[in-house]
């Protein structure tokens, strides 16, 4: 994984500068305005890995100097034993305990303490979020010459001995350590590319690299597969044949190669003649009703949606052996309608988990409150030519946004969360004016979405169904308000459905909401279960009588629920499950009779780090493929967006 890099003489990057892209998460997204920066860090990865053309600084080009060459250092986090058996272990572990126990006083070049000092931070946030036991930190970069560069470390002794750090090789000195392990970890990554301005039928070929990266195929390889050696020689035999045939009627005259050794079709010359007359005519098309529709006769938007989805289907069900792939895509949302966005990002977010790493630019900013897991970069430049980047992780990122605006001095792009919600509510709204036209359902956490999904998988196939949380009941009550507002501009134009769906928390988040006549197409409710009737009821958010606390957890069906509990008995010890009394006529809030220290574990469970999500994947894995009894919320839920 490539946790950050150091950029120098880089296009829009003139000083040298820390970039963090990630602290250990695979969905990477690159956050700023147009010439803050984004591309060019792809496109500098491009270069490093692929070979493509260094583009310098304006200022470098200008005024070439040979003391600060344009460089590009990442930063790696890769597990051990990639290196198990390489020579430059014992390199690779100084540099790792070098970078892991930097601090402050690290003896670097006084205009480079600033980006050591955001390093720093980044690695320190790093160790705190990740387990890197069995990972190697360390950078590996090149200048704009190919020469091993280690950015603002490379005159320190990172690997160097005093007497070397003064000497004039220190160049020729990195080239002999590291050039082995440049080419093992190049070799290790394949690194795609997909810039906003691309030729998409030329890009989509069988026979490019990016389409065989993508599939974890040669397509040599296969083609060896498939025409063996053994055919090419049966195939140079009737060949020889032929001609021997015809030499016979031609008495003194025949056919042969220049020379005294005749030639023979080699495999090579095959399978490039395979490629040129079978391959290399036939062109991507898209499938409409009954037509098939060449690449490039679709809209812009049309071509992007066609290079996501098959990057996404290449990755998902050809590349099974090889999950190596870095895939960087400039502004995927480029040319889409504002209410594609969210599946465009949501598929986004899903090819993330099919690939080693997922890096994107991007001006859509309604990605940050309904992506859970993931990073995004914030960068900002300044007038004077310097850049600023701040990592932010997905999952808190309203706190890490509201701390970096405080911290920045009026210098951190404190709108952000005004923008990721405004695009969040424009895609919302806009969809739901579609013909047909989306429906939607805002929830809290991604535990629901998973129940919610699997219980509504009819309306998310038949009714364009989209469900999205947005991380609590508060980050509901802004939606609410926000989407009341846009509801009411636009009420007549919409035909879609809209439903907010909250927890009862132990601290009611309360707010007014629009009875049904005045908003017959949006709706916000909580669920609330009622001890004394034991019925799971969808009330108003603001209804006095039904206060219980009540999560998602509290209102599942009790038989799967139990079955799904007997699977984490044994890892987290809930041995109070064996003599706990079950009763499969309740749900799950009931169906289980706990003494109250029983209860406390049971609560204390599922607030265990990361055992709602897993429960909730058992939950549906346990269950029929499609549910044969719902519950009576559910069936609620349901028959409002089916009604007309």
């Amino acid at each position: 994984m490539i946790i950050g890099i150091f950029l120098r003489n880089i296009k829009t990057y003139r000083k040298i500068t820390y970039i963090p892209l990630s602290d250990g998460e695979k969905f990477c997204a690159l956050l700023g305005d147009n010439g803050a920066g984004k591309s060019s860090i792809l496109e500098a990865l491009d270069s490093f890995f692929n070979g493509k053309a260094i583009n310098p600084n304006l200022s470098y080009k200008q005024t070439p100097d040979p003391a600060n060459l344009p460089s590009i250092t990442p930063i790696f986090l890769l597990d051990k034993s990639l290196f198990d058996k390489s020579e430059e272990l014992e390199h690779i572990e100084k540099m790792h305990n070098f970078l892991l126990h930097a601090d402050e006083k690290t003896d670097v070049p006084p205009v480079t303490k600033q980006q050591l000092k955001k390093f720093l931070e980044h690695r320190d946030n790093l160790i705190k979020y990740t387990d890197i036991t069995n990972k190697y930190l360390f950078c590996l970069g090149i200048d704009f010459k190919e020469n091993i560069h280690l950015s603002i470390f490379h005159h320190t002794e990172i690997l160097l001995s005093k007497e070397d750090v003064n000497s004039e090789n220190k160049l020729d000195i990195y080239n002999n350590l590291l050039k082995n392990t440049l080419d093992t970890v190049k070799s290790y990554y394949e690194y795609i590319y997909i810039p906003r301005e691309i030729d998409t039928e030329s890009f989509t070929k069988l026979e490019t690299n990016e389409i065989q990266k993508l599939m974890g195929e040669n397509l040599y390889q296969e083609l060896e597969a498939l025409i063996t050696k053994s055919d090419i020689s049966e195939i140079n035999r009737k060949l020889n044949g032929y001609i021997t045939n015809l030499s016979e009627d031609l008495v003194e005259y025949t056919y042969r190669t220049s020379g005294l050794k005749q030639q023979h079709l080699k495999p090579k010359q095959v399978y490039d003649l395979v490629i040129q007359a079978f391959f290399n005519i036939r062109k991507l098309f898209k499938k409409e009703s009954k037509d098939w529709l060449e690449i490039n006769s679709l809209s812009s938007g049309e071509k992007q949606k066609a290079l996501i989805d098959i990057a996404q289907k290449l990755l998902e069900k050809r590349n099974r052996k090889n999950q190596n792939v870095l895939l960087a895509i400039d502004e995927p949302e480029a040319s889409l309608h504002m209410s594609s966005c969210y599946d465009i990002f949501d598929q986004l977010y899903l090819m993330s988990n099919h690939c080693h790493q997922l890096l994107i630019t991007t001006h859509w900013y309604g990605f940050l409150p309904i992506i859970e897991n993931g990073n995004t970069t914030v960068i900002t430049r300044s007038t004077n030519d310097t850049h600023t980047a701040d990592l932010v992780n997905l999952y808190h990122y309203k706190e890490q946004i509201k701390q970096l605006t405080t911290l920045s001095k009026g210098n951190f792009p404190s709108n952000i969360r005004l923008k990721s919600t405004n695009d969040l509510i424009q895609s919302i709204i806009t969809s739901a004016t579609n013909n047909p036209p989306y429906n939607w359902l805002i929830c809290e956490g991604s535990s629901e979405k998973i129940y919610l999904s699997y219980y509504l998988q009819e309306l998310i196939r038949e009714k364009k169904l989209r469900i999205v949380p947005v991380g609590g009941a508060k980050a509901i009550k802004q939606l609410y308000n926000h989407l009341s507002t846009a509801y009411e501009d636009f009420e007549a134009e919409i035909k879609g459905k809209i439903f907010l769906l909250s927890d009862t928390d132990a601290s009611l988040v309360r707010y007014t909401v629009k009875n049904d006549e005045q908003h017959n197409n949006l709706r916000s409710k909580r669920l609330a279960n009622c001890n004394s009737s034991y019925i799971t009821k969808l009330v108003k958010i603001d209804d006095n009588q039904m206060t219980v606390p009540t999560e998602i957890e509290d209102v599942l069906d009790g038989s799967n629920f139990y079955t799904t509990l007997l699977t984490f008995k044994d890892e987290y010890k809930l041995d109070f499950l064996d003599t706990a009394v079950f009763d499969p006529d309740y749900c799950s809030a009931w169906c289980l009779t706990l003494s109250p220290k029983d209860s406390q574990q049971l609560r204390a469970f599922f607030d265990k780090d990361g055992v709602k999500f897993k429960f909730a994947q058992k939950y549906v894995e346990w269950s029929p493929s499609a549910p044969d009894t719902k519950p009576g919320w559910i069936s609620e839920i349901e028959a409002w967006f089916q009604a007309k």
